[in-house]
């Protein structure tokens, strides 16, 4: 899970790059732009039309720093409410988030392929987002962990992840893994 707590910040730290190069090229491009273009030279038409170009540019990348934002916000959205929602149900987070379930499910290929959710999946069939919390490598050594606390009567609590803002479910007392980001968690 800390491979999409990693993801999740490098995919911030990119949004914020593209920010500041778009804008920082499109104002210094677009300013001489508009100046070449009302100067009274007869010279230089290709110099300008590579100043438009690159203001062009400036005003993609701020375009795609936007994109980055938007998909951040959702994934943050997306995983409190998912972590409530043990169906992973993407009708209910849909119904939830006030958007259609094409939407929602494109929303969620996106963040799976971009390594947000790096133990997911969507199971078509069933309309819901699936995660694997564990592989069988992990399980041996958990396993007398498990035996204790099924021995014991369980308590758990309802702890909000400071990192990402997903809910999780954590034995009383104990530091837990936020199941989303893989944040250390405690109550």
């Amino acid at each position: 899970m800390k491979n999409s707590k990693a993801a999740v910040v490098i995919y911030g730290i990119w949004e914020i790059v593209e920010y500041i190069f778009g804008a920082i090229i499109a104002a210094l491009f677009g300013l001489v732009a508009i100046m070449s273009t009302f100067d009274h030279e007869k010279d230089g038409a290709a110099a300008i039309i590579i100043c438009w170009l690159f203001t062009a540019l400036g005003f993609w990348l701020i375009q795609l720093g936007r994109k980055r934002k938007k998909l951040l916000k959702n994934f943050k959205e997306y995983v409190a409410r998912l972590s409530v929602d043990p169906t992973g149900s993407i009708e209910n987070l849909a119904a939830s988030v006030n958007t259609s379930q094409d939407v929602v499910r494109a929303n969620l290929q996106n963040m799976i392929n971009k390594k947000f959710f790096v133990s997911a999946y969507i199971d078509e069939a069933n309309n819901r987002v699936v995660f694997q919390t564990s592989s069988s490598s992990e399980v041996p050594q958990y396993r007398d962990a498990v035996s204790n606390i099924q021995n014991q009567k369980a308590e758990y609590v309802t702890v909000t992840c400071k990192s990402c803002g997903g809910i999780n479910k954590v034995l009383k007392d104990k530091v837990g893994e936020c199941e989303y980001c893989g944040s250390p968690i405690k109550n």
